[in-house]
């Protein structure tokens, strides 16, 4: 195995928390999706909401909220939970979704700058020690 190919930990960290970043800014899409399905149901006058509530093993039990004007969400923050009317909370999902945006954005283009480094570091390296270089020729 080759070393100089192997990204630096730090490297490997931050992308490990850029992509737990992306899947957190998914899952806020899904959520506010999930609530503006809501809104609408209860604008057509259905107020109640069922949905599938895993218990494990693969198994599942029928769900029913029968009043869906309000929500509990995860602030973000260890065991702190809001409860918030429904268009509450889509506009905090909404803010909570364009923050992680930005996190997101910034930690790509971090990821990106480090990445370019270590390619321009291994670059040197080879050149300095007369290596065979590891990409192959096309």
């Amino acid at each position: 195995m080759d070393a100089l190919a192997q990204p630096p930990a730090d490297l490997r960290n931050l992308q490990a928390r850029r992509d737990d970043t992306r899947l957190l800014v998914q899952q806020h899409r899904d959520l506010a999706a999930r609530l503006t399905q809501v809104h609408a149901a209860r604008q057509q006058g259905n107020p109640r909401m069922e949905t599938p509530v895993p218990l494990g093993m693969g198994f599942e039990a029928e769900g029913v909220v029968s009043d869906t004007s309000r929500v509990i969400l995860a602030a973000g923050i260890d065991d702190l939970f809001l409860d918030l009317e429904l268009d509450q909370a889509l506009e905090f999902v909404d803010k909570r979704t364009a923050i992680l945006d930005r996190k997101l954005k910034a930690l790509d283009e971090h990821v990106a700058r480090l990445e370019k480094k270590h390619k321009m570091v291994v670059k040197t390296l080879r050149t300095a020690f007369q290596l065979p270089d590891d990409e192959p020729k096309a």
